[in-house]
């Protein structure tokens, strides 16, 4: 199984938030330094990765 794919659902499982959100960010988490979503998800994810997520409509 891919690396990213194992690291996303090993982490879905842990926290509950959806694989989907962790395929979009594992692969370029190396590459990125903010983010830009309006998806709390991405909020939490973001917390644990230490990349800046930041919600547009909410600043």
């Amino acid at each position: 199984m891919p690396g990213h794919l194992k690291d996303a659902l090993e982490e879905s499982a842990k926290t509950g938030i959806h694989i989907w959100d962790y395929l979009c960010f594992l692969p370029v988490k190396d590459y990125i330094d903010v983010v830009y979503s309006c998806d709390i998800h991405f909020q939490n994810i973001g917390e644990e990765l230490n990349v800046e997520v930041i919600n547009p409509p909410g600043g």
